[in-house]
């Protein structure tokens, strides 16, 4: 969306349109105030765009409660438009993350629950055969550090633990 110096909306694209649950005839023209989330608009945007109309780029985020109740986090980022007298303009580029914050927090869950673990764990590509993924436990268990096993194929792995038993060549 684009908002003016009187936080007027001059743009509003549909997907904005459509994640707010308005009508483009609700929003152009309007001030943000007038809105039923003027509210929120004094409380947590109004001091990011006075912020960019000073002439920064602006980069915040933002947790909000959707039209279904559901809680979402949303990046934003501000930019300047400028016009014959100095910025006169603000693009808003709204992104809602909430789906990759979710899911970074069970990937590092996950890495926390696998990096504990009294078994090791070796993720494997079953094409090429190299270690995608160690825990702990396995680097402690095979003798090499994370990173030299992630550059190792089971089978150099075998060869070189093989090697250290006096197999090689038998």
């Amino acid at each position: 969306m684009v908002i003016d110096r009187d936080y007027r909306y001059l743009i509003a694209n549909r997907a904005y349109l459509n994640f707010r649950g308005v009508n483009r005839d609700d929003v152009i023209g309007h001030c943000a105030f007038d809105l039923p989330t003027g509210k929120e608009f004094e409380m947590t945007v109004r001091s990011k765009l006075e912020q960019c109309l000073r002439g920064e780029i602006v980069q915040d985020e933002m947790s909000y409660e959707d039209r279904t109740g559901g809680e979402r986090e949303l990046s934003v980022t501000y930019f300047p438009i400028e016009g014959s007298k100095g910025v006169d303009r603000v693009a808003c580029i709204l992104q809602d993350v909430t789906e990759r914050r979710t899911a970074g927090r069970s990937l590092r869950l996950f890495r926390a629950l696998i990096d504990h673990s009294n078994d090791a764990v070796e993720v494997v590509d079953p094409e090429t055969l190299r270690f995608l993924d160690v825990n702990e436990k396995a680097c402690q268990d095979l003798g090499y550090t994370r990173e030299e096993l992630l550059g190792f194929t089971v089978l150099r792995q075998i060869e070189l633990r093989g090697s250290s038993f006096g197999l090689a060549g038998e």
